[in-house]
């Protein structure tokens, strides 16, 4: 989501007891940007429920996402995981492919026909 002056935000829930919000900034013509939060902050941060917390401590989350001029993008994220007794980074890279969940449109929201109970595409 941006908000007007360069600011992005994404925001990530887990089901299992997990919440972020990332922040970062970037150029309406930006190629690359990159996004973070952090355990602890008031502003961009990570919060668990008290098993994750004590059991698989989130200390950070960084994502950066390129934009690739054909008009695929890709991204890198980075969490540091805190395991009791050991530290784990996790590292993901995804690399999307034309033509698929690359563009950059806003996914369509169902809504539920009133007759059928059924999902259809706004």
């Amino acid at each position: 989501m941006g908000t007007g002056d360069g600011t992005v935000i994404q925001t990530l829930s887990i089901p299992r007891g997990q919440a972020a919000m990332a922040f970062g900034r970037a150029a309406a013509d930006a190629r690359t940007f990159r996004l973070q939060a952090f355990r602890g902050s008031e502003t961009n941060g990570i919060v668990s429920n008290p098993f994750l917390e004590h059991a698989f401590r989130t200390e950070s989350y960084t994502i950066t996402v390129s934009i690739n001029v054909d008009g695929t993008w890709s991204y890198e994220q980075d969490t540091v995981l805190i395991i009791p007794v050991r530290r784990r980074r996790s590292t993901t890279q995804i690399a999307t492919r034309s033509g698929r969940s690359a563009s950059l449109r806003p996914t369509p929201q169902r809504k539920r026909q009133p007759e059928t109970g059924k999902s259809q595409v706004r």
